[in-house]
């Protein structure tokens, strides 16, 4: 995989967890807990990292 194959997929998977941890805060009443939230977010940046740092395999 190309640098440019890993930042696009990094990017993807950080944008789609993103926006679907901000879809569930939208639309669950009570919201998400904070601390579940902030989790979700930081493991989505680690995927994100690990991809873009990953070596060509």
């Amino acid at each position: 995989m190309t640098e440019l194959e890993r930042y696009k997929k990094a990017y993807a998977t950080l944008v789609g967890r993103v926006d679907t941890t901000i879809t569930r805060l939208e639309n669950t009443p009570e919201g998400m807990p904070a601390a579940f939230t902030a989790g979700v977010l930081k493991k989505a940046l680690e995927d994100a990292e690990e991809i873009f740092l990953a070596d060509d395999e």
